[in-house]
Order: structure tokens, then sequence, then C-alpha cells
């Protein structure tokens, strides 16, 4: 009665193998999870730092457009200041008194 039959000692064989296998395969799986989860925090620290180095970026790419309008800005007004020069060295246009008001430039000739 104490005897299993070779059939019997098979079954619970495999029985245990499969216990054993799926508890393994639940153990790796645990262990990805794991990494998975690592790696999804790493990159999303990342993801925050590259969003502040973004922000940064994006302020200096204004202040720079902003720098480029004010020199053009500057440089027209460059060119208005050296045609009105040239004006009043040709003797066309007209100068200004101490006060504000215009004075006509006159050619002598």
């Amino acid at each position: 009665m104490s005897e299993i039959s070779l059939d019997v000692a098979l079954k619970v064989a495999e029985i245990i193998s499969i216990l054993a296998g799926g508890t393994v395969v639940a153990f790796r799986l645990g262990r990805t999870t794991q990494r998975v989860e690592a790696a999804m925090t790493q990159q999303g620290h990342e993801i925050n730092s590259l969003r502040d180095e973004i922000k940064t970026l994006s302020k200096l790419i204004t202040e720079v457009a902003l720098q480029g309008q004010r020199l053009d800005m500057q440089d027209k007004r460059l060119d208005t200041l050296d045609r009105r020069y040239e004006e009043l060295r040709h003797g066309e246009g007209f100068a200004f008194t101490p006060e504000g008001k215009p004075v006509f430039s006159r050619v002598t000739k």
C-alpha cells in the first residue's frame, strides 16, 4: 500500500516541475518589472530636466530675438540720421533751433 505506482510518481513530478517553472517565471517577471519601473523613473527625471533646459533655451531665444529687433531699430535710426546729415550737407532739408523750431537751411554759393 505504501508503494506508489510509476504513473502516479511521474504525474506528481510533472505537477512539481510545472509549479517550479511557474515560480521561476513569476520571479523573473517580478525582476523585469522592477527594472522597467526603475528605467521609467529615471526617464521621468531626465524628461523633467530636459523640460527645464527647453524653458531656459526658450527664454534665451526670446532675448536674442529682442536684441536683434533692437539692433534693427538702431540701424534704421542710424540710416535716418545719415540721410538727414547728407541732406543738410547738400543744402536740402532743414535744421532745428535750440528751441526745437525748424530753420530752413540756406545754400550759400
